[in-house]
């Protein structure tokens, strides 16, 4: 070893502009370290405009599907599982979530946006709770569940969404104070103000939540769910602004009219599909949306027919749709001997060419909960 001390390197000044172009080409790692430097780094690379600027440049790497299972015959379980899937190859790895559901716990996936994920989850089966989730930068928060609802069952009476041009979230909850009032109330939750501070009664059209609901804008849409088989009420979809606190209704023309109807976005327009099946066949027809106010005007975009019953209506990715089909069986003789097959397929509309994505066999009633779109983003969990 040598005894002549090493010279010392200076590091020269680098203006704040050059490093903010460095750190917009960093991995979400270093982003988390560069963050627990100093406070000022923190904002900064916090904000709006650094964060929607590298997830944008991060969405070139593609995104994947998210997927959500659980056995039919139980509603709630810690038995559940998530899957992200490659959109195009298929390939699929189990998730590991940011939180014990051990025994008798359970969780859904309110929502996926942004690159975070929503969980509602219980550990014990009574009290649930709220937890917001970055996987890219390995981040999570805690958001306390209104104690107002009455109904362990009701799973999906929430909504998540950003909004506008703003790295803070909103969280919608319906409840009753009462299980005989006819009319429901909303609470919002804003990780701006770190609490639920908005409480609007509902119109009497508005019955609850769907858990296939979209957001755009600032304004959540989700279809108008029937009370019973005997609701002959006309279909409609309802919206509801984070900005505003108003409701709305958007009537379904007669012509796009169907056993189920499902919401999308595509091209940055609201979408609806419309699915008309029995039991061996079904044809779907999207439609597009457009100048969404009193007054909206409707264009049919594609229509596509197939065999099987249909899980979901589509959603779109790089204009091709992803299809969900579910398929069981079960012996009568054994009833005992179950069986599930869930088909998910990647049809492009322009080549008219599809082909199998994943196929997936359970012996089990097994469905799929939800399924989402995720792009990896280094925005924040705490607003």
């Amino acid at each position: 070893m040598s005894d002549i001390p090493p010279k010392k390197l200076i590091i020269p000044y680098i203006p704040d502009e050059i490093c903010l172009e460095i750190f917009k080409r960093c991995d979400a790692k270093t982003l988390r370290n560069i963050k627990a430097t100093s406070r000022c780094w923190r904002q900064t690379l916090s904000s709006y405009e650094f964060v929607s600027e590298v997830a944008t440049s991060w969405k070139s790497k593609g995104c994947s599907l998210i997927s959500h299972f659980g056995f039919s015959k139980t509603l709630n379980s810690s038995k559940d599982w998530v899957l992200n899937m490659d959109p195009v190859y298929g390939e699929a790895t189990k998730i590991d979530l940011p939180m014990l559901t051990p025994g008798n716990g359970w969780f859904r996936i309110v929502g996926v946006e942004n690159g975070i994920f929503l969980f509602r989850f219980s550990s014990t089966g009574d009290r649930s709770y709220l937890l917001v989730w970055n996987p890219a930068i390995g981040s999570t928060k805690a958001i306390p569940d209104p104690p107002r609802h009455y109904c362990r069952k009701c799973a999906f009476l929430y909504l998540f969404a950003y909004f506008p041009n703003s790295v803070n979230y909103g969280i919608v909850h319906l409840y009753k104070r009462d299980q005989r009032e006819k009319t429901w109330t909303l609470t919002l939750y804003s990780s701006a103000e770190q609490n639920w501070l908005v409480n609007v009664s509902c119109p009497e059209y508005v019955r609850t939540l769907d858990p296939n609901y979209v957001s755009l804008d600032g304004v959540m849409y989700w279809m108008n769910w029937r009370e019973n088989d005997r609701d002959t009420s006309p279909t409609f979809i309802v919206s509801f602004s984070m900005l505003t606190f108003e409701f709305g209704q958007i009537f379904v023309p007669a012509e796009a009219t169907a056993n189920y109807h499902g919401l999308m976005i595509h091209g940055g327009k609201l979408c609806l599909g419309a699915v008309n099946y029995d039991h061996e066949r079904y044809s779907c027809t999207m439609w597009e949306i457009d100048s969404l106010g009193e007054t909206p005007s409707w264009n049919k975009l594609l229509t596509y027919d197939g065999y099987g019953h249909p899980y979901l209506l589509s959603m779109f990715i790089d204009g091709d749709v992803i299809q969900v089909l579910e398929k069981y069986y079960q012996v009568e003789d054994l009833p005992d001997m179950t069986h599930t097959i869930n088909h998910i397929t990647r049809w492009s509309p322009l080549g008219k060419t599809q082909y199998n994505l994943k196929w997936m066999e359970f012996d089990n009633f097994v469905r799929m909960r939800s399924l989402s779109t995720y792009y990896e983003s280094p925005f924040p969990v705490g607003g």
